[in-house]
């Protein structure tokens, strides 16, 4: 994540509960589109990480965290721990009633802005596989879930619903389009395992351009583990697209290969591939249905206004990158 500098932007509660009068520095931490995180560094140097929640998530996250967290500690992972506030809670909420939590630090580099190497790329891949192989190991079923995270066939019957309310007859076409491909696209319930659920690249921490360990743990859920795949593939190929709208699919072999050696799946690696792939044009489509049902509700994706003169001509652009997503993954 990127850093930028700005003073007392902690609500101060929020710093008393956790710190008292120890602070030396606080800076925001951007790179997130949902939760509002920041680097503390306190008068002994020591290094914490602050996050203030979205309204979506409550502290029963905590459960879940502590315990797919120590689980993966004795599986040699690199995990945050959570910090207590003074009161001896996890979650604390400030004066508005937004709750905040507190992790311990994992010194790590600055993932470069820039399109991301093959071999950074395939680093994430592997890192995954390990992570689905670790999780696999632990009967677990989550305490908190978001409604219908990565629920296809829910987004799809959503989009159905609201697609004459869409403002053109290009987006309308667009959401036919993308109805008619997604039926025959869902991912099956079967390998359920526990996964991490939101696996990009921005969750990912770093050492020497080397992905090592994952962070942000919110979406935790029980689930074939393509449903992991397919979204690191889908937001992979989104960022490539964006400088070489010549992409081939058969760049990601590579990629596809680490994970399979690394998660030990029990499909040989053809299979393998061409469950991947499939995972991540739903994935794609998925994203799509529910960037237009926000063209309609307008009320959910953060929107980028230095570009955009709302949120909705925003997500209607997202909606058509996601489809240019699936063609690329698709091939040939």
């Amino acid at each position: 994540m990127m850093t930028e500098n700005h003073e007392k932007i902690v609500p101060p509660e929020i710093i008393e509960a956790f710190y008292g009068s120890n602070v030396e520095s606080q800076s925001r931490l951007t790179g997130g589109i949902v939760n509002s995180t920041y680097l503390i560094v306190e008068k002994n140097g020591n290094k914490t990480i602050l996050q203030g929640l979205s309204p979506i998530f409550d502290a029963s996250m905590g459960i879940d965290y502590a315990v797919v967290s120590n689980h993966l500690r004795t599986e040699d992972w690199e995990v945050a721990y959570a910090i207590e506030s003074k009161d001896g809670v996890t979650y604390q909420p400030d004066n508005s009633d937004r709750l905040w939590r507190g992790f311990s630090h994992i010194e790590s580099e600055q993932l470069s802005a820039e399109l991301p190497k093959l071999e950074t790329v395939v680093g994430l891949s592997g890192l995954l596989g390990r992570l689905h192989k670790s999780l696999s190991k632990l009967d677990y079923l989550p305490v908190f879930s978001l409604p219908h995270f990565h629920d296809t066939a829910f987004y799809i019957s959503e989009l159905r619903d609201i697609s004459a309310l869409l403002p053109n007859i290009e987006l309308k076409r667009l959401a036919k389009q993308v109805i008619s491909l997604a039926e025959d696209q869902l991912i099956g319930n079967e390998d359920s395992q526990l996964i991490h659920g939101d696996p990009q690249m921005n969750n990912a921490l770093y050492r020497g351009g080397t992905p090592f360990t994952f962070i942000d743990f919110d979406t935790l859920m029980k689930a074939n583990p393509l449903v992991d795949i397919g979204d690191m593939l889908r937001s992979v190929v989104e960022k490539i697209l964006t400088e070489h709208p010549k992409f081939s699919v058969g760049q990601l072999e590579p990629v596809l290969e680490a994970y399979h050696l690394a998660s030990q799946s029990k499909y040989s690696q053809e299979v393998f591939s061409e469950k991947a792939l499939s995972a991540g044009q739903t994935i794609a489509l998925e994203l799509g249905a529910r960037f237009m049902i926000d063209v309609v509700k307008d009320n959910y994706f953060e929107w980028d206004n230095k570009n955009f003169c709302s949120r909705s001509e925003h997500n209607a652009s997202r909606a058509y990158a996601q489809l240019e997503t699936y063609k690329a993954l698709l091939g040939d």
